[in-house]
């Protein structure tokens, strides 16, 4: 259960070949890991160099231990261990795409606490990191904004989803107080959930465009003027 992890997975020789000669059989894998990374909270994942590959999420904080393995006739094996630190059995089977939507919605009944399934409680995750960031104050801020990657961890599901950092937002918000930073006017209302203005931080150059997730490349704007840039 100490195997090094990392999300590179070049860097797993092991598990790399195995993924380059299987990529029929490693398909289903690929997508379990994909959909489960973009739930995940932490930093605690990665692949570890085993044949067939496997992907690893260990929630440090509650305990709380996923194991992703892939399978030589394609099908994936998934064991979970609960914060109870009880191991759950049976272990689950994936076989199918319709097989990784009951993993989610077993994983949310046990009131797993180390993803995030739904984008609606993802967004208020978000807004909470935004918030504590402001609380915390400019020079804690501005010393993890030194460190952070300028480049955004991207995952994919559907669509391309960018992990933004709460950081910049909060960098952002406090620079532009209560003024649009585009229009110059005042943010159109107040949040009924803390009375701050409300603004919206826009990226110049897009995420999806190659932009960076830097407080340099990100403006608050009042609702309209954020529409505008988005659709005018």
């Amino acid at each position: 259960m100490n195997s090094k992890r990392s999300n590179d997975i070049k860097s797993k020789p092991k598990a790399y070949r195995w993924l380059l000669d299987n990529p029929g059989k490693s398909i289903l894998f690929l997508e379990v890991v994909n959909r489960l990374n973009i739930a995940y909270l932490h930093d605690n994942s990665g692949y570890v160099d085993f044949t067939p590959t496997e992907y690893r999420y260990n929630d440090k904080r509650n305990g709380e231990y996923t194991i992703i393995t892939a399978r030589g006739d394609g099908s994936v094996k998934v064991k979970l261990l609960l914060a109870n630190g009880t191991w759950l059995h049976p272990e689950i089977f994936i076989r199918s795409s319709l097989d990784i939507q009951k993993l989610i919605k077993l994983m949310e009944s046990l009131k797993y606490a180390s993803f995030t399934f739904s984008q609606q409680a993802r967004d208020e995750q978000f807004k909470e990191q935004v918030k504590k960031s402001i609380e915390e104050g400019s020079t804690k801020r501005k010393k993890r904004l030194a460190k952070s990657s300028k480049i955004p961890r991207k995952y994919y599901a559907t669509v391309a989803l960018f992990e933004r950092n709460p950081d910049v937002v909060a960098e952002v918000l406090e620079r532009a107080g209560d003024i649009c930073e585009l229009c110059g006017e005042t943010a159109p209302f107040k949040r009924k959930s803390d009375g701050s203005p409300y603004l919206e931080v826009h990226h110049k150059i897009f995420l999806s465009k190659g932009g960076e997730d830097t407080v340099e490349n990100a403006i608050a704007l009042c609702p309209n003027c954020h529409r505008e840039q988005h659709f005018g």
